[in-house]
């Protein structure tokens, strides 16, 4: 199951990671779907393993 971290800080400051797996990390940010106000869009960054990632 994948879990959210808190924001990330640094150069990654505008953006949040989860991992996915024991060395499995997704960096991401949540954007305002222009077309629906009302709705999220993920933006994925970047997935690797944490010395990929950071």
């Amino acid at each position: 199951m994948a879990t959210i971290d808190s924001a990330l800080s640094g150069s990654l400051a505008a953006y949040l990671a989860c991992s996915c797996g024991y060395d499995c990390r997704i960096v991401f940010s949540m954007e305002e779907n222009i077309d629906d106000p009302t709705a999220s869009v993920v933006l994925l960054q970047d997935i690797g393993t944490h010395d990929d990632v950071y």
